[in-house]
């Protein structure tokens, strides 16, 4: 590991502190966990690995791994790179007229491979067959691009001498204390499964990895999706039924590995405030004290959510069959046109007409043939 630190402060009056600093690590030879005996890719689609007696079927797969008739054989390698870039300033307020407070921002970028150690076993795994510097580097787990934290103490200012003692006695010498936190959410990749349980590379690096928005990752059997655009969403369009753009995400043909990456989408920040209010009360001769306070937790009610649904599912075809008409699909089609005999025909579709339903899913699947 390499370290590197620049940084410079300044008193910038009203007894605060200034400090502004660049820090960078690189990490090098980090060690990692591959699968050496990954199946081909490929592999379950070829003539000579098919199953006889079942036609369509694939052998299982340890009749056809580089080292046949053994399962994954995984091996440690020292290949790993990781990177982390950050701006960091801080203002400092030291103890004076009953204020002090320390504002922190951090503007960063972390990337890596996996963001684990081999102690976590799947989780630090590289692909075999794919190029990891394509395949899986990009944006860590923990990597939060801005990290704001405000922390401060006041003393509430005492009610003027001229109030009665027993309200001065009562409202004077309470202190406000708090901590509020902002900060956008850890990076995560999309997966997909399909309908028709397809197996669209028959072998290969097939693992994705799942993060939670806590940044608790995990590793995930399945193929990646192709990415077409921008998924992450401005923030003034997202919402509780639609986070990212899932337009951009689709299914890759046949033999097609996936643009996918680790880091196609950003998931919920966290924006939290949590205060306290304390008083201590004196008496007797050797000014004995104790102190009442209450403390609470989100104090502006801000939803903190645990997981966002990042698997997509495909259909190679919408195929539908229906035993008797389907109410909620009526408004799918208002009415049928086509031309027969060089004129030209419209059949309005009714509820509860049987030939509507039979034309209208014999049309539908036409179409997607």
């Amino acid at each position: 590991m390499y370290n590197f630190q620049v940084g410079i402060q300044h008193e910038i009056g009203l007894q605060t502190v200034l400090d502004v600093a660049y820090v960078r690590t690189q990490g090098q030879n980090l060690p990692q966990i591959r699968n050496i005996n990954t199946v081909p890719f490929g592999a379950r689609f070829l003539p000579e690995n098919q199953d006889p007696t079942r036609p369509g079927q694939a052998l299982p797969d340890n009749f056809f791994r580089p080292y046949p008739g053994y399962g994954d054989i995984l091996e440690v390698l020292n290949v790993g790179p990781s990177e982390y870039n950050a701006l960091q300033v801080q203002a400092n307020r030291r103890y004076t007229g009953g204020l002090e407070f320390t504002i922190a921002y951090t503007l960063s970028k972390a990337e890596d491979y996996t963001s684990a150690d081999i102690l976590y076993g799947n989780r630090s795994r590289i692909p075999y067959y794919q190029d990891p510097d394509v395949y899986s580097y990009g944006l860590a787990d923990f990597d939060r691009t801005h990290n704001l934290v405000i922390s401060y103490n006041w003393d509430i200012p005492d009610i003027p001498s001229g109030a009665p003692a027993f309200v001065r006695g009562l409202l004077s010498g309470w202190r406000l204390s708090g901590v509020s936190t902002f900060t956008n959410g850890t990076p995560a990749g999309i997966g997909f499964t399909t309908v028709d349980n397809a197996d669209l590379l028959g072998g290969g690096d097939q693992y994705r990895r799942m993060l939670r928005v806590d940044g608790i990752g995990s590793v995930a059997l399945g193929d990646r999706p192709n990415v077409n655009g921008a998924a992450n969403l401005p923030g003034g369009e997202r919402t509780i039924d639609r986070w990212f753009d899932t337009s951009v995400f689709s299914r890759p043909a046949e033999g097609e590995v996936g643009n996918g990456r680790k880091d196609d989408i950003r998931l919920p920040g966290v924006t939290d405030t949590g205060i306290r209010i304390s008083k201590a009360f004196r008496f007797g001769a050797r000014e004995q004290q104790f102190e009442v306070s209450t403390e609470i937790y989100n104090l502006f009610n801000e939803v903190s959510y645990l997981e966002v649904d990042t698997t997509a599912q495909f259909f190679r075809r919408p195929r539908l069959a229906f035993e008797s008409p389907c109410r909620s699909r009526r408004h799918a089609l208002q009415s049928l046109s086509w031309t027969k005999d060089g004129e030209s025909r419209r059949h309005p579709l009714q509820s509860g007409c049987g030939h509507c339903v039979r034309v209208a899913v014999d049309w539908l699947n036409a179409k997607f043939e």
